[in-house]
């Protein structure tokens, strides 16, 4: 019960510190907590299986596992010119993605394979705090130096606008040269 009431009042903490540090970019720090939580935990099936080993089964490597198999869909269905690079098409690739991962849940509990650490909850509590509390830490220091840096600010700039424009990959020449 100790360690419950420590979890919940640190969890409470940084939600505080968040709201203080971030203020208004704090809803939108939470909306990426959330969408990484959502994907990792989605993930786990597999990350489950491939680190079985592990006291959490992996739950840390779901969030990378499922930001970087997403990432690399919906990349690859857009340069084969399968999907257009928008928000709704990005959404559907996580939606399927998240199915699958459900999909090899339920025949990985017909089989009887533990993949999902629910005996490790405590652990997995801490890990999660560890990474809520470094990615409220490196966003913070990020909003002191948003720019781009070094010489190459307007270049770096200029890609990152053409690519937010575009619905291609990869994205249209930020000097319109085609």
């Amino acid at each position: 019960m100790k360690r419950i009431g420590l979890q919940a009042v640190s969890g409470i903490a940084l939600l505080c510190l968040s709201m203080y540090l971030l203020k208004e970019d704090s809803r939108t720090f939470w909306s990426w907590w959330v969408a990484a939580l959502i994907l990792g935990t989605a993930a786990m099936p597999v990350t489950g299986r491939l680190f079985s080993r592990f006291a959490d089964r992996g739950w840390m490597f779901s969030k990378v596992l499922a930001v970087a198999v997403s990432g690399y869909l919906v990349w690859l269905l857009v340069t084969m010119n399968v999907i257009s690079f928008t928000r709704p098409n990005c959404l559907a690739v996580c939606g399927i993605l998240v199915i699958a991962c459900g999909m090899v849940l339920v025949v990985q509990k017909k089989r009887g394979v533990l993949c999902l650490p629910v005996e490790s909850l405590p652990v997995i509590v801490w890990e999660e705090l560890l990474f809520l509390a470094v990615f409220l830490f490196w966003t913070y220091l990020t909003g002191f130096h948003p720019e781009a840096y070094g010489t190459e600010k307007f270049m770096d700039y200029g890609f990152m606008t053409s690519m937010m424009r575009s619905t291609v990959m990869p994205p249209r020449d930020l000097w319109y040269s085609q």
